[in-house]
């Protein structure tokens, strides 16, 4: 454990709204199968049935309330005495000297709020440090969100050997434009890439547990169970497909090639929208030649 004042994050009002809904959801597909459909009707075994049960349960309420509680208590930030340590989720860790920093600003920023791995609300700090290269900007920036957030800002102010780098609110966060989140070529293109992919494979996952819905309320659940594990093979290719292409945004970074992160970062986006596209369909393909035929 780093050594320090620690702060730890403030959960987005918004970050609540997308978990509250997809638990919602789960609850509503729970109460429908359990209390509207007859198990007898749509299934061969009663433990079909209640493996469908299981499932909705932990992916769809289970699932969400502990990722809700890791992103809680995943992203600390911590004043240390020669610099800020800031901890995000899957690892993202970054030890700022206060020397090196070069501008702290109060954001509204719903981009990086997305894809960063320690911003855990639209409304937070961006601190930006590092010098300038010839071939590449080595300036990066980490977006942060601590619950004492005034606290936070005058203890840092404290320790940066220029304070005036600290630009003041006023009351006022400034509003970034959407192309923010791609402006510098910096390991930040390799965390959105993956972090997008996590979103796009719960999503597929969501679309995977609705077609297996349909399948059991039009069929039956036997054929279900059946298909589960092979319809999962669109999300994980969704997931190692996206998470690939960070791979490469970040060793294009750490090789100074600031064309190829950039150009990385796109592609990385296009493949992956791509294969959710593409997984999403034959999800739905082979729902509809099972109720079909």
């Amino acid at each position: 454990m780093q050594e320090g004042e620690l702060f730890k994050a403030k959960m987005g009002i918004s970050v609540y709204i997308i978990f509250a809904l997809w638990i919602i959801i789960g609850i509503i597909l729970l109460a429908y199968l359990l209390y509207w459909v007859d198990a007898s009707t749509y299934s061969s075994e009663a433990s079909d049935f209640t493996f469908l049960l299981i499932l909705i349960f932990l992916t769809m309420v289970l699932a969400p309330i502990v990722a809700l509680l890791y992103m809680a208590n995943a992203v600390k930030i911590i004043i240390k005495e020669d610099s800020l340590y800031v901890k995000g989720l899957m690892g993202v860790k970054y030890d700022i000297p206060y020397s090196s920093i070069r501008g702290v600003r109060e954001v509204k920023d719903a981009v990086e709020f997305y894809y960063s791995m320690t911003a855990s609300s639209m409304y937070s700090i961006e601190i930006r440090y590092g010098q300038k290269g010839n071939k590449i900007t080595t300036e990066e920036k980490v977006n942060i969100a601590p619950a004492r957030k005034e606290e936070f800002l005058a203890k840092l102010e404290s320790k940066l050997p220029n304070p005036g780098v600290y630009t003041k609110s006023n009351n006022r966060k400034e509003d970034l434009p959407v192309t923010h989140g791609s402006a510098n070529y910096t390991c930040e293109e390799a965390n959105a890439l993956g972090k997008l992919s996590l979103y796009l494979m719960a999503a597929t996952t969501v679309v995977l547990i609705a077609a297996l819905v349909v399948i059991i309320i039009f069929f039956n659940e036997t054929i279900a169970t059946l298909l589960v594990y092979p319809l999962l093979i669109p999300a994980l290719i969704v997931l190692f497909g996206t998470r690939s292409q960070a791979k490469k945004v970040q060793e294009a970074y750490d090789g100074n090639d600031g064309f190829a992160v950039k150009t990385g970062y796109k592609k990385g986006k296009t493949i992956g929208f791509g294969l959710f596209i593409m997984s999403v369909s034959i999800i739905i393909a082979v729902a509809a030649l099972v109720i079909i035929y």
